[in-house]
């Protein structure tokens, strides 16, 4: 790519990936300190250059070298340098930057736009605290953690809200940010992981105080049928008298995609509530003229969803509908395997298998992960992990050779498509080959017992990966099945 060296160590960078970068390769935002002597060799040229940098500007590295970043005329006027914190939006789109002395602006993706500057001590009145790291939260606010102070949310026009995260209001620890896609996570010791997100529209639509909406119309409809009150119908009548119905119900579907919980708190909410008047909406409707088919959509993906956000062993409570939608059903598969959860991938595999074909030379989304590497221990798919160290590094060994196995030991080419739920049990078998403390026949009789449960599973690929480590028993009595 190209070599760097510095006199002195660099004070911040951050990587710009290449499907985001205007040159398509890799780039790297890098803040120096001042007059650092930097040597760089690339490896495009077999030119190699010294020069002494001034801290009054960033600089880029790709693979042609080190080169000055320009900045727009108010950025070094309303941010001395040197810059302390870089970090690029989610969407790729902007850039902030921080100096050591709170202040923060934020430039377009090529620095040639200054969009924002703020300073947060003094928004926060927080003269002694010092900034100790700066995220993104979504696509338009950025947050500032200050270590026993609290997190400081900015907005787009300097509009700010501070969080007192678990005991920072009584200087009880340090705590942790994580950019996500969407939001942003918040790990600390007192209060573990919380997440922290804009407001979706669709729910500000239906719960702002005072929302004419037709989704906060419909909400308010259904709440009011609950309780058996006539002003119900009225509140429909205006719906279907001004058209709305069918915004109303989509509203209400949309709203309850971002909700994290089934039930809602005491305000009002959660997905339960939300889809039950989108269901009350739709009886108003013609179902020729409206399909269903997002709500029932809806309903398949928060059941998903809550399967893996309530169960604690697979450590994904905090996945949006958004992440899951990135993510995709497949991929989320291969995640839950990966963490050993191979009954919980196997039943989503099973309830979503329609959408869930992989080719079987594992060259279609999802099949060419190490999803398969991912077993259980013992007869059972899904089983526990042991907890001790030795353990927990043989598993890993033995899911790196599960892993290569699946690339060796695929179905050729042009054969017929398999579900991804018998993938699941495939892999699962492939690892329980791999561990040697089990008999064969302890092996034999739990890999046969769920592929009975499966029946278009062949056991060949099971029984070349038996062979290939020497369980040459194990895998002649594999082909006899």
């Amino acid at each position: 790519f190209c070599d760097i060296k510095f006199d002195l160590a660099p004070i911040t960078w951050s990587v710009l990936e290449p499907q985001f970068s205007p040159s398509k390769s890799i780039e790297i935002l890098v803040s120096l300190p001042s007059h650092s002597l930097a040597t760089s060799s690339s490896s495009n040229s077999a030119s190699t250059f010294n020069a002494k940098y001034s801290p009054t500007s960033l600089h880029l590295l790709d693979s042609e070298g080190m080169h000055e970043q320009p900045l727009p005329k108010g950025l070094a006027q309303h941010l001395q340098p040197p810059y302390i914190f870089i970090s690029f939006s989610p969407n790729y789109k902007s850039i902030a930057f921080q100096n050591e002395f709170g202040n923060i602006c934020v430039t377009s993706l090529d620095t040639a736009k200054l969009l924002a500057d703020f300073s947060v001590k003094t928004l926060t009145n927080l003269p002694g605290a010092i900034p100790q790291d700066i995220c993104w939260c979504g696509n338009d606010a950025v947050a500032v953690r200050y270590d026993n102070y609290g997190l400081i949310l900015v907005g787009p026009r300097g509009a700010y809200i501070k969080y007192e995260i678990g005991g920072m209001a009584n200087n009880e620890g340090r705590f942790f940010l994580v950019q996500e896609m969407d939001g942003l996570k918040v790990i600390s010791k007192q209060g573990g992981v919380e997440f922290v997100q804009r407001v979706s529209d669709s729910t500000e639509a239906i719960f702002k105080t005072g929302s004419l909406s037709p989704g906060a119309t419909l909400y308010d409809a259904y709440t009011r049928y609950e309780m058996e009150s006539p002003t119900a119908e009225g509140k429909i009548r205006n719906l279907k008298k001004e058209g709305l119905v069918s915004d109303a119900v989509d509203l209400c579907i949309d709203a309850a995609g971002f909700e994290l919980g089934y039930k809602g708190g005491n305000a009002g909410g959660g997905q339960e509530v939300l889809l039950k008047a989108a269901a009350f909406g739709k009886t108003f409707l013609d179902g020729r003229s409206y399909s269903a088919e997002g709500y029932v959509e809806m309903c398949k993906m928060l059941r998903v969803l809550n399967g893996v956000r309530y169960n604690d062993k697979v450590g994904m409570g905090g996945l949006t509908i958004a992440q899951y939608k990135e993510l995709g059903v497949i991929q989320l598969v291969e995640r839950l395997v990966e963490r050993r959860q191979h009954l919980l991938a196997f039943k989503i595999a099973k309830y979503l298998e329609d959408t869930l074909i992989s080719d079987g030379n594992n060259n279609t989304t999802g099949s060419n992960s190490s999803s398969a590497a991912a077993g259980g221990k013992g007869g059972s798919a899904g089983g526990n992990n042991s907890n001790s160290n030795n353990n927990n590094n043989n598993n890993s060994g033995r899911n790196r050779r599960a892993k290569e196995e699946m690339k060796d030991g695929g179905r050729e080419e042009g054969k017929e498509s398999i579900k991804i739920s018998d993938r699941v049990v495939v892999h699962w078998a492939m690892l329980k080959v791999l561990n040697k403390r089990e008999s064969d026949e302890e092996v034999l009789r739990g890999i046969l017992n769920k592929i009975k449960l499966s029946p278009g599973i062949s056991v060949a690929e099971i029984a070349a990966v038996a062979f290939r480590n020497k369980r040459f028993a194990l895998a002649t009595k594999l082909l006899d099945y």
